[in-house]
């Protein structure tokens, strides 16, 4: 998971939720970028991530090399690990993940795959979008709530 999901996610109040359903892993670039540089500038947010690592709700993942940027961290991280996906909210990183064939997800499909899983009702699921949606683009909003609307008539 890169930066801009992980804030995106504990903002919206789903981080934890969403770590107790999947295994998250953050690169130590990640980790720099929102714990170590956020608790330097006063983020609540960046506490709460600390306190999910103290925890081992997120797992730091450290990948030999320097990395200026979280992103290529990961990058390199799945390229030699066995990953499912890369979750980015990040349009620049996302079009790099798209040219490289490699999986990615936003943040509002994690809703979408609890709901399909079982683990949120739909109106937990349009709940817990909403409190999403003031994070992510309006293309995404849309099409998530059109998708748990549509699945919940079939």
């Amino acid at each position: 998971m890169d930066s801009d999901c992980l804030i995106k996610i504990t903002k919206c109040g789903l981080k934890k939720l969403i770590c107790q359903n999947f295994k998250i892993f953050i690169p130590a670039k990640v980790k720099e970028e929102v714990v170590d540089k956020g608790i330097q500038k006063g983020f609540n947010d960046a506490l709460i991530v600390r306190d999910n690592i103290k925890k081992g709700l997120l797992v730091v993942k450290k990948h030999r090399g320097d990395y200026t940027h979280g992103e290529q961290e990961i990058l390199a991280l799945y390229q030699n690990g066995s990953y499912d996906a890369i979750a980015t909210d990040d349009a620049k990183f996302i079009r790099v993940l798209t040219m490289a064939n490699i999986r990615y997800i936003v943040p509002a499909v994690f809703i979408v795959i609890m709901y399909n899983n079982r683990i949120l009702s739909l109106s937990s699921a349009l709940q817990r979008l909403e409190e999403l949606a003031a994070f992510i683009s309006e293309d995404e909003h849309i099409a998530t709530k059109l998708y748990l609307e549509k699945k919940n008539e079939s």
